[in-house]
């Protein structure tokens, strides 16, 4: 079936602002109840007794169709200059305002600890101020370690001269 660019914009937002259940909520039931109810064998639909809300491009037409997503390929962060071009194309003599809001970045998306950079703007500590007590708790506590390894045994433990082990306490406190 042939839909016009209007109508495959207007279900191409709907799938993008609401997802796959917009689209199955306004195309309706169609022929569902007919097969379990056995109004109709398996594989045979009559179209006159289906309950459509709306005629809607399948969910592989609407994914085809690029009029919002024309760029190809995977995009890093960053400022996309053809995208704004596009969006000034159509808002034509009206003002417009970019605005980031680091609240609505999903988590989980960095290999290391699932955080998301915002740039110096995050309430409290910096991801980067964050990410280097990490590392000097880590540091203290592999010298620790490395400590403590020296003296396996519970024997030796004893044997751990004092000043070293107010060290350690100390470094486990601080943290």
């Amino acid at each position: 079936m042939r839909y016009l660019q209007q109508t495959k914009q207007f279900w191409k937002l709907g799938m993008r602002l609401f997802g796959g259940k917009f689209i199955r909520f306004m195309s309706g039931y169609k022929n569902t109840t007919d097969v379990l109810y056995g109004e109709s064998p398996p594989g045979y639909f009559d179209p006159s007794n289906s309950d459509i809300n709306f005629a809607i491009p399948s969910i592989d037409v609407l994914r085809e169709y690029t009029h919002y997503n024309d760029c190809s390929g995977k995009r890093l962060p960053g400022i996309f200059i053809d995208v704004m071009q596009k969006v000034s194309q159509s808002m034509k003599d009206q003002s417009l305002c970019i605005s980031f809001d680091g609240k609505k970045i999903k988590q989980g998306l960095t290999t290391d600890s699932g955080d998301v950079d915002l740039l110096g703007f995050e309430d409290g500590l910096t991801l980067q101020q964050r990410k280097d007590d990490l590392c000097q708790l880590i540091s203290a506590l592999e010298t620790n370690i490395n400590i403590l390894e020296r003296f396996q045994d519970e024997a030796s433990m004893k044997c751990i001269p004092a000043d070293i082990k107010s060290d350690v306490i100390k470094e486990l406190r601080v943290f």
